[in-house]
């Protein structure tokens, strides 16, 4: 957000919209990190149906996340 004051500061007025947007966006977000996290889980389960161990699979995951 564009921020007019010279001091750097934003408003009560530009907080608060930024506020309402992010309340507006939640419903949305929690969606996306539930998909997101079925994602994971899918590629671990892959990762041990294709032979790795448990602890390998997180390692994998954990260092390239979903790619």
């Amino acid at each position: 957000m564009k921020q007019d004051n010279p001091n750097g500061k934003i408003t009560n007025v530009e907080f608060e919209m930024m506020v309402d947007e992010m309340i507006r966006t939640i419903p949305y977000q929690i969606k996306y990190h539930v998909e997101l996290s079925r994602l994971y889980k899918s590629r671990y389960d892959s990762l041990v149906k294709a032979g790795f161990s448990k602890n390998e699979a997180l390692a994998i995951i954990k260092a390239r996340g979903i790619e």
